[in-house]
């Protein structure tokens, strides 16, 4: 009888056990089951969203769309691997860390979570990168040789276009996928260890394979860290290196001497004290040696205090008094690349001063005179605002120089001025301004007023005087193809009108 009793206890307890495994595998399915639902949903949604603003842009970027989608279905697939893989493998690591603390307490190692987590993972990698990588991957793909390379390290212009900026987003992604992971290995060992046991033996865990995993992690990160580093020391040929002390504080781009010594090489460096630092630390962690440790780990903030005060030393005595002569050689640099950017093919003529001009020789510079500004574009601005702006209909918000016919002048956009009118006129009949002014930029009348080249309304030069969009649009505008809009004053009594033609609507 007793006999009978224990079987059937057995068997009550086996019964629970399958009860139980069947359960924890239903909820897995149904949340695997949900993610996928949440994933096709978010994918649709976001395939339609792009779908009508395609369609509202134009049926001519069909081309753009369907790469794009292909694009976005690569990385996405792309990503669902790599996660899915490094998942699985994260936990075949984990259950081998806690197989021991199982082993330790005579404990049947349940069934852990795996596959079902590595999914989730992978949808989720799958739904955010595609929109993260797109656009570097599209520019990555498409490299262009411009043939050029910077003086500093040799690299052709193309890659800080096309490739460094893939390059740098690739290493930021792996960073934040191995502190993720980390942060994941922390917590499924956390969670384990509350659900299974009621304590966990200090050395046990030190010698755990948790413990070498999360130190593993620490080294990836910082060898990351590093390759970031070096990677954005490329970077100062894109920065300031010298600031001129004029009335605008031009800055001048590119790298020059300190950055080129001092800054490259001791960032160079810095990032082998930081790894070799971070090497040192774990070392003396696994050997107990918390003193050790802080000492390894301060090296890197005094090495850059060390640094800092090189650079500021190096700034005050060896530049100081002489920084534009120590400069030349790459203020040069940069006027050259500047003009090779912009296709700058200008002779430059020395004209030597010889006290007062004679004519033979304003004869001979003709070219170089008639391009001399003698009114400042803020001049000419006031003068604008001032005898043209008084109407009342028009405003001017900025000149620039540009060449007409062989002259250097000034031009000045009619804009309407929104700010005196009702909102009625505004919306429907004062809707754009018209046309624009040209002013000569070396030239003045005989009492030294401004000289207009033109500022008729009427212009040959301009097909489409009427500016519905610019500076001064800052509001809705509302048209009427029965009611005339505003185009000008043609006497005191009569306006120009006008009905739109165009065929934006909104």
């Amino acid at each position: 009888m007793a006999d009978l009793e224990n079987k059937q206890e057995q068997t009550n307890e086996q019964l629970k056990e399958t009860n139980k495994k069947e359960n924890k595998f239903r909820t897995r399915t149904i949340l695997v089951l949900i993610a996928i639902i949440i994933f096709l949903l978010v994918i649709g949604i976001n395939f339609r969203t792009n779908y009508i603003e395609l369609f509202e842009i134009g049926e001519n970027y069909t081309e753009v769309f369907s790469q794009n989608l292909k694009y976005k279905i690569y990385i996405g697939a792309a990503n669902f691997i790599f996660i899915f893989i490094t998942v699985c493998v994260t936990n075949s690591f984990i259950k081998k860390g806690l197989k021991a603390f199982f082993e330790q307490e005579n404990k049947e190692m349940p069934k852990l979570p795996n596959k079902s987590l590595a999914l989730i993972f992978a949808l989720i990698a799958a739904m955010v990168t595609p929109n993260m990588f797109i656009e570097k991957l599209i520019l990555f793909r498409n490299v262009a040789q411009f043939g050029i390379t910077d003086p500093i390290f040799n690299l052709d212009i193309g890659f800080y276009m096309f490739q460094e900026p893939f390059i740098g987003l690739i290493l930021y992604y792996l960073l934040a996928v191995t502190i993720i992971l980390t942060v994941y290995i922390a917590i499924y060992y956390i969670i384990t260890f509350n659900r299974h046991f009621d304590g966990i033996d200090g050395q046990t865990l030190k010698r755990n394979t948790f413990i070498k995993h999360l130190l593993f992690n620490a080294m990836l990160i910082t060898i990351l860290i590093v390759g970031i580093m070096m990677l954005n020391t490329q970077n100062i040929v894109l920065g300031n290196f010298l600031t001129l002390n004029d009335e605008l504080d031009t800055a001048i781009v590119g790298a020059g001497l300190i950055e080129t010594t001092v800054k490259l090489w001791g960032y160079r460096i810095l990032g082998v004290v930081i790894i070799l630092s971070v090497w040192m630390a774990i070392r003396f962690f696994k050997k107990s040696s918390a003193k050790n440790v802080i000492k390894s780990l301060l090296v890197v903030p005094v090495y850059l205090v060390i640094l800092f005060i090189v650079m500021v030393g190096y700034k005050m005595f060896f530049m100081n008094g002489s920084e534009l002569d120590k400069e030349k050689s790459y203020i040069t640099t940069n006027i050259d690349y500047t003009k090779t950017a912009y296709n700058l093919k200008i002779d430059e003529v020395e004209i030597e001063s010889t006290g007062t001009i004679t004519k033979e020789e304003a004869n001979r510079n003709d070219e170089v005179i008639n391009n001399v500004p003698i009114i400042t574009e803020e001049a000419a601005l006031n003068i604008l605002e001032q005898t043209q702006a008084n109407t009342g209909y028009y405003t001017y918000n900025n000149v620039k120089p540009i060449l007409y016919k062989n002259k250097l002048t000034y031009i000045a956009a009619r804009e309407i001025n929104s700010a005196n009118t009702t909102y009625n006129s505004k919306a429907d009949e004062y809707t754009h301004g018209y046309g624009a002014i040209l002013v000569s930029a070396n030239e003045t009348d005989e009492n030294g007023n401004m000289v207009y080249v033109s500022k008729e309304f009427e212009s040959k030069d301009i097909k489409e005087p009427r500016i519905y969009y610019g500076m001064e649009t800052s509001s809705t505008i509302s048209i009427s193809n029965k009611k005339q809009e505003f185009d000008y004053p043609k006497t005191t009594t009569q306006n120009a009108t006008n009905n739109y033609q165009g065929t934006r609507r909104n």
